[in-house]
């Protein structure tokens, strides 16, 4: 059980610093002159997402590792 934990805590840090990498992207593509509005708010809306489930990946394997941490008591 300890070792799945562990393995846990580690995939969803790995998924959250990868949706925070995509999500600097969108973000940055922003900035690029791209002259359609359309475009850009769809890019803003996918950071946005990308950075809401990269918050949603660090609160869930926190959780685990708390989970982690109280099974080593």
């Amino acid at each position: 059980m300890k070792k799945q934990l562990q393995d846990l805590v580690l995939d969803f840090k790995n998924y959250a610093f990868v949706l925070l990498a995509l999500g600097t992207f969108f973000y940055i593509g922003v900035f690029v002159e791209s002259g359609q509005v359309s475009e850009q708010s769809t890019m803003m809306g996918a950071s946005a997402f990308m950075l809401a489930g990269a918050i949603i990946c660090f609160n869930i394997s926190l959780s685990f590792n708390k989970k982690l941490q109280k099974e080593a008591e």
